[in-house]
């Protein structure tokens, strides 16, 4: 489609590989295979050929932007601002439109309005659905055929404080249209209803499941009601308790399974049990392992015969009494108040100024969260500190440098980069010649800091990153140049060389800086630079 989050899809490919054998293969093989098939990484997220600005936006808003983000032409739009400087730090190689008119206007079309003017990623709403509905029910029912939004929230406001974060009457339009786009014809201060009488999808899909007496893939589910959508279809799950998911694009109905009284008991116990290992934590492995030892007739009788199925089914039985979210299960008073994976990790990694590779590693390990989560929750983490080694980051309020120690950096930089325009960070064997430092001077901390202020100075990369090695060039932030093989072009054309064997590129790339090891991926496949013949 439009596109995705490579590190937020991890587990999805991870058990994709897994259903299909292929577990040999890595996710460092996943990024080359796809850059050899025509799809493009702006940092962490990856497109079908050079893809729309749109959605790598809507990614970089959604991790980066604490809740909305204001939309308008204005040229001060400091939002609009500090989201032109997270695409170029963050996902190098992305062209915004020069005008904010464009943007915001493309951008107001994909996202949700939150306030006047203001717009926020669908995934930012916490609302219930079964007060969505209950509204839905009511202008239904309702004998009056237009509603202004300030009335709707006024009549609900209460509740919606109470059980959502839609705080205002423009946040409730924004919500009603992304729930309901098919069922209202909205203006921009009312809605008035079609008059189509609606259909209920929750007694036709409780059906289908129940008929099936077994789970159902997303497509045959699709297939069998041709008016569902993929929306429809998870707000049905979210609403109904007893609609569950069961592995990766299958849904369930509970009542499908075998669950006694006895069953439900036991099961808890190994809740109970296991929860206590690391004050309040349990993983979905940790749960599955232990029951695949100790009841596994429960897993037999039900056929489950992955992590997913079990926890989907635990969360059901047992969501009042703890909180879950995959892979996660926490006690009540488990110290996060926002449940996220980075939030959880925090507080057992336990401190909050560090961040440790290794640790962290080894704390997953123990957890048995699977390698797509590791590598998304790091991915996701490591965005708030500052790698200063090849293992070890500190926090960004932790780490703090003096302008003149910035200003010393930089001018050492250039003296590297101004004689031949760029220079790899890999070069660079000693730092005796940079300013003294209150850590370690190495190529990791080089590039953080190049990254993170704003010295004159960018780097550039290959597509597919590898945390091991340091890939990073130096060039100057004013230099015509977003892309790896924009470098090399240039390079290319600076020395009038028109044509290389593959052996001889790879040479050329070796001499010249640009390459380490082998010849990125995505020279492959460069149109400025065909590859036909055995050589570009």
């Amino acid at each position: 489609g439009n596109g995705i989050n490579f590190y937020d899809e991890l587990e999805n490919i991870e058990e994709q590989l897994r259903d299909h054998h292929m577990e040999f293969f890595d996710f460092e093989d996943v990024m080359k295979y796809l850059v050899g098939n025509g799809y493009h990484f702006y940092g962490d997220y990856v497109v079908k050929g050079k893809g729309s600005y749109a959605p790598v936006c809507y990614d970089a808003i959604l991790k980066f932007f604490p809740f909305d983000i204001k939309l308008d032409s204005d040229a001060d739009n400091d939002d609009i601002r500090k989201l032109r400087g997270i695409i170029e730090r963050r996902y190098s190689g992305l062209v915004l439109p020069e005008g904010n008119r464009a943007l915001c206007a493309r951008l107001a079309s994909i996202m949700v309005l939150s306030d006047r003017g203001r717009y926020c990623p669908a995934e930012k709403i916490i609302y219930s659905a079964a007060l969505m509905e209950e509204i839905f029910e009511f202008i239904q029912s309702s004998p009056q055929s237009t509603f202004y939004y300030a009335e709707l929230f006024s009549t609900y406001q209460g509740r919606l404080f109470a059980e959502t974060n839609i705080t205002n009457a423009n946040f409730l339009h924004g919500v009603l249209k992304y729930l309901y786009p098919n069922d209202f014809r909205f203006e921009r201060d009312l809605f008035v209803k079609l008059g189509a009488e609606r259909k209920d999808v929750n007694v036709r899909l409780c059906d289908l499941l129940l008929q099936s007496r077994s789970p159902m893939s997303k497509s045959d589910i699709l297939a069998a009601m041709p008016g569902l959508n993929d929306f429809v279809l998870a707000f049905a799950v979210a609403r109904l308790p007893e609609l569950i998911q069961w592995n990766y694009g299958f849904f369930n109905h509970v009542d499908n399974l075998l669950i006694t009284t006895a069953d439900r008991e036991m099961l808890l116990s190994i809740i109970n049990e296991e929860i206590k290992s690391y004050s309040g934590y349990l993983s979905e492995d940790m749960l599955y392992r232990h029951v695949k030892e100790d009841y596994p007739e429960f897993l037999t009788k039900n056929t489950m015969t992955s992590s997913q199925n079990l926890y989907y089914v635990c969360a059901y039985l047992f969501g009042e009494l703890y909180r879950f979210r995959r892979p996660h299960i926490l006690s009540s008073d488990f110290p996060v108040a926002e449940l996220t994976i980075e939030n959880v990790a925090k507080v057992l990694l336990g401190n909050r100024r560090t961040l440790n590779y290794t640790k962290f590693v080894n704390l997953a390990a123990e957890l048995g969260w699977a390698n797509g989560t590791f590598y998304s929750v790091f991915s996701n983490l490591e965005k708030e500190y500052i790698r200063i080694s090849e293992d070890d980051y500190i926090s960004k309020d932790s780490f703090a440098p003096s302008e003149r120690f910035l200003d010393d950096t930089a001018t050492q930089i250039g003296k590297y980069v101004d004689e031949g325009s760029y220079f790899a960070i890999s070069s660079i064997f000693s730092f005796d010649s940079f300013p003294d430092c209150n850590m370690p001077w190495n190529s990791f901390l080089l590039q953080s800091l190049i990254e993170e202020y704003n010295m004159g100075y960018r780097i550039i990369a290959p597509q597919v990153k590898d945390r091991r090695f340091q890939r990073g060039i130096i060039v100057p932030a004013d230099m015509p140049v977003l892309l790896y093989e924009d470098l090399v072009l240039l390079c290319m054309q600076k020395d009038g060389v028109t044509s290389l064997s593959e052996l001889e590129m790879e040479k050329y790339l070796r001499n010249h800086g640009l390459i380490t090891k082998v010849i990125p991926q995505e020279l492959y496949d460069c149109e400025r630079l065909p590859f036909k013949n055995d050589t570009f």
